[in-house]
């Protein structure tokens, strides 16, 4: 995002994937004020349901990220739809209010690959990126949760090293995942190595899943055959990029989608109590499959940015997004930031 003079925000300058929200577009502004009123409101429940006011204050801190991580996420799977993200909040409210269980590290995690992959925000992960990213598989498959995780990471970085302007560093971390989901399924609690000569590897693996509860393996399977389906036929994003004056690669969009799926089905791996507990991005599913059947009202909404005068963004801040995209795919003449630094006019995202 940007400042109102048009520089770029500070977090730019350390991360393409760990994006600040700008207040000055109507539906950031709402999802900010929701934010602590939700938040509130949960924290509220809690207290009239005897909770202390210590456990109220983490009821209210929880509230307060799940609705952030589940309205940011939708913004990456259908960036068109500002309703989509709004609708997942709602689906993710109930259990959230009930107080279940949340897969936070997981959650960012399907965040940040949605990011690298669809880059909406315009130029390629940073290297502090790929530090953050390869810390968390490490926090989720070495600490024995989603194992299956790592292996979707693999997929999700081999995607940014083949897709549109790829970055060659991608495959060093797409490496360095099928490392660590490699070795936790060898070394690591009920590893492979641990049940070779038992007869029982297969059984072992597999049980998590022959004991989930066939109509939670049912919903699950059949959102996420849905959300496949309805990624692989999206229309082209209407929208513009974060940093630069152009539309986000299709194909990137659509595999980001995909890469969030299946960040939800490697809680297979785990068990029921792991898929519940990933239930923000179920409910982002399903509120995206829901938006595709809304009418398609974005096209006629008038743009309240539109026409606001502000200065173009810094020389230094156009050189270092340039570097950014020379790095991923060699050098590039016709790279434009957008108006304000950030989201150029009609921008949906």
């Amino acid at each position: 995002m940007a400042h109102q003079d048009g520089k770029l925000h500070p977090a730019d300058r350390f991360s393409r994937v760990a994006r600040p929200v700008d207040p000055r577009r109507r539906t950031n502004l709402a999802i900010l004020i929701l934010i602590p009123a939700l938040a509130a409101a949960v924290a509220g429940w809690n207290v009239y349901n005897g909770a202390a006011p210590v456990d109220a204050g983490v009821a209210f801190a929880v509230a307060a990220l799940v609705v952030f991580l589940t309205w940011a996420l939708s913004r990456e799977i259908a960036p068109d739809s500002n309703a989509a993200a709004f609708i997942a909040v709602a689906l993710a409210l109930p259990p959230l209010a009930l107080g279940a269980d949340v897969a936070f590290v997981q959650l960012v995690l399907a965040l940040f690959l949605a990011r690298v992959v669809n880059r909406i925000v315009g130029p390629p992960a940073m290297a502090t990126d790929l530090v953050i990213i390869g810390g968390l598989l490490l926090a989720v498959a070495g600490g024995g949760n989603a194992r299956a995780c790592a292996f979707v990471a693999a997929v999700a970085f081999a995607l940014d090293g083949m897709l549109e302007r790829p970055k060659a560093m991608s495959w060093l971390v797409a490496a360095w995942a099928l490392v660590v989901g490699g070795a936790v399924m060898w070394w690591g609690p009920l590893g492979v190595k641990q049940l070779i000569g038992s007869g029982e590897a297969a059984a072992t693996i597999l049980a998590p899943i022959d004991a989930m509860d066939p109509r939670l393996l049912a919903a699950t399977g059949l959102l996420a055959g849905v959300s496949v389906l309805l990624a692989a036929t999206s229309p082209p994003p209407r929208g513009r990029c974060d940093m630069l004056d152009e539309t986000p690669d299709h194909g990137r969009v659509a595999w980001g989608a995909i890469v969030v799926v299946l960040c939800a089905l490697a809680t297979y791996a785990e068990g029921s109590a792991a898929v519940l507990a990933l239930y923000p991005v179920w409910a982002v599913l399903a509120a995206a499959a829901v938006g595709r059947l809304m009418p398609d009202r974005a096209g006629d909404a008038p743009d309240p940015d539109r026409g606001r005068a502000a200065p173009p963004p810094s020389p230094a801040d156009e050189a270092a997004v340039a570097a950014d995209l020379e790095t991923a795919s060699g050098p590039s003449d016709e790279i434009t930031i957008g108006r304000n630094g950030s989201r150029p006019p009609g921008a949906q995202f």
